[in-house]
């Protein structure tokens, strides 16, 4: 996951705004980093609704997406009451894996991005493959850096 290929969201990205609660700060004042994390998994499952797939009917499907692995890149912050926008995009696709990237921005500087890599298991967390409606949502949100 080389963070660093990803910081230039592609103008399709799905985009969702937020507005920073003071609830997710630390002492500092800034947002807590282990609350971007919760921000990518809200962009991501906003991403899919609006793609026309929501994660509830993947779980209706038998279909679940534990976390296989996750990086993240931080380099500014936000503090209370901040609007950031969160991009989000996916970086990879394969028979029984997604890769998802969230770039996030605070007044259009990048802020913070992250990837995650699901997997695709059944209810006993046993590997499978997406089914074809589920692929061609994927594939609707697919954007590879520039010479993959």
């Amino acid at each position: 996951m080389n963070l660093q290929d990803k910081l230039s969201p592609p103008a399709t990205a799905h985009r969702f705004l937020y507005r920073v609660p003071y609830s997710e700060t630390d002492a500092m004042g800034r947002v807590y980093y282990a609350n971007y994390w919760v921000w990518f998994e809200r962009a991501r499952t906003e991403m899919l609704r609006d793609a026309g797939f929501a994660y509830r009917r993947m779980e209706e499907r038998g279909i679940f997406l534990p976390v296989r692995q996750c990086a993240a890149r931080y380099l500014g912050y936000a503090i209370y009451d901040d609007e950031v926008e969160l991009l989000t995009w996916i970086t990879g696709l394969r028979r029984a894996r997604v890769e998802i990237t969230t770039v996030v921005k605070k007044g259009g500087a990048v802020i913070t991005v992250g990837a995650v890599e699901l997997a695709c298991v059944d209810k006993t967390g046993k590997p499978r493959e997406w089914d074809d409606e589920i692929m061609n949502v994927l594939r609707s949100r697919l954007v590879l850096p520039a010479g993959d």
